[in-house]
């Protein structure tokens, strides 16, 4: 069943998440791997794989069963930045004022909408994109993003 396959693609992403967190936590040079992070898993991913994500996405707002595994992961892609947040601010590598959850969401939010358009614009130029990717993340780091006051 439909389920079935996006359950199946789910659990392999867990695995590859999991690998990739963990190796994000015992890099020596947090920001580097952060970095590289970005790009190998999002900017240097397929255009085919990023399709596939949005329709998962898509198929998630119709679909609960599908909907309630999405949701799963994207709780658990936010507890794993949330930690690599918390372990950046204990290394030094993020400045102790930056919000853990805050970032997270940043994070999670500026990397669907990488993925949106990869997957529908043709003309998507990942080196343009990566390079205000990457700039937003060196601000966040730096500890000169945060949310508004007015929230």
């Amino acid at each position: 069943s439909k389920e079935a396959l996006v359950e199946g693609m789910c659990h392999a992403g867990q695995v590859e998440r999991t690998a990739s967190f963990s190796e994000l936590a015992n890099a020596p040079d947090l920001g580097a791997a952060m970095r590289q992070a970005m790009r190998n898993h999002v900017l240097r991913c397929p255009p085919e794989k990023a399709r596939m994500i949005v329709e998962i996405w898509a198929e998630s707002s119709r679909n609960a069963r599908v909907g309630a595994f999405t949701r799963q992961l994207d709780n658990e892609v936010l507890a794993g930045l949330t930690e690599i947040v918390k372990l950046a601010r204990a290394r030094g590598a993020a400045p102790a004022s930056l919000d853990p959850a805050f970032a997270a969401r940043l994070m999670f939010s500026l990397v669907a909408g990488l993925f949106k358009r990869k997957a529908l614009e043709p003309q998507f130029d990942a080196e343009a994109e990566g390079a205000m990717a990457l700039g937003v993340l060196d601000a966040l780091f730096a500890g000169a993003l945060a949310p508004s006051a007015e929230g």
